[in-house]
């Protein structure tokens, strides 16, 4: 048991180190990008194949009006900011006729992993973000009463172990805002706070919500955007 321990905590020390976290970050961009390119030549090759197999004005008669359809409903959600109803636009652009042939199903693989890369380095990156905005002392709107709950609750420790890895110096707020939200199950309106950070040395902003919970929820009360 002690052995896991120190084994957890040396990897630990490893995921959470600012310098292996930009590594990571610049290493994951270049897979994602890679993963991605390797899916558009076989997207390519699929398209090609059909124009092969069923001719061009079969093309366009069967496969374009799902395809346009998908475009414009993706460049709506883009101006909305809705980026998870974005990727289902692209998902009614691509995904239907890709089950026909070979290309396009590795065209599907190498999408999949290629978000699969991307979504796992945005999760450890949001973690990270919500770590030090929940729990440090700069930035934690709730920093006195979360740390009276350090002792009742596993959660809290693992998080406060994890804190105590980063240098919160590192990390930046970019902008808050406080908005008051319904709550569906009790029927009142709830404040929740919405910030957006930045780490040095990482390309791009982290956006992270805090519901202002004292302790941890049955759910993950801890949301990322």
């Amino acid at each position: 048991m002690a052995f896991l321990m120190r084994f957890s905590g040396v990897v630990n020390a490893f995921l959470y180190d600012i310098k292996t976290l930009k590594i990571y970050h610049i290493l994951s961009i270049m897979l994602s990008i890679a993963l991605g390119c390797g899916a558009l030549l076989a997207y390519v090759m699929h398209y090609y194949s059909m124009m092969i197999n069923f001719g061009k004005q079969s093309i366009i008669v069967f496969y374009m009006p799902y395809v346009i359809f998908g475009i414009l409903y993706s460049l709506f959600q883009l101006l909305k900011r809705q980026k998870q109803l974005l990727v289902l636009g692209l998902v009614i652009c691509f995904l239907p006729s890709t089950l026909t042939s070979e290309f396009g199903i590795t065209a599907d693989i190498f999408w999949g992993m290629s978000y699969f890369v991307y979504f796992l380095d945005k999760r450890h990156l949001q973690n990270i973000v919500r770590i030090v905005a929940m729990y440090s002392k700069k930035y934690s709107p709730l920093y006195e009463k979360r740390l009276k709950n350090k002792v009742k609750y596993k959660q809290y420790q693992s998080d406060y172990r994890l804190l105590a890895l980063l240098n919160v110096d590192d990390f930046n707020l970019i902008s808050e805002e406080i908005r008051q939200v319904k709550n569906y199950k009790t029927g009142l309106s709830e404040r929740t706070m919405y910030r957006t950070f930045k780490i040095k040395g990482i390309l791009g902003k982290i956006s992270i919500v805090d519901e202002l919970y004292t302790m941890p929820r049955k759910h993950f009360w801890i949301k990322g955007i």
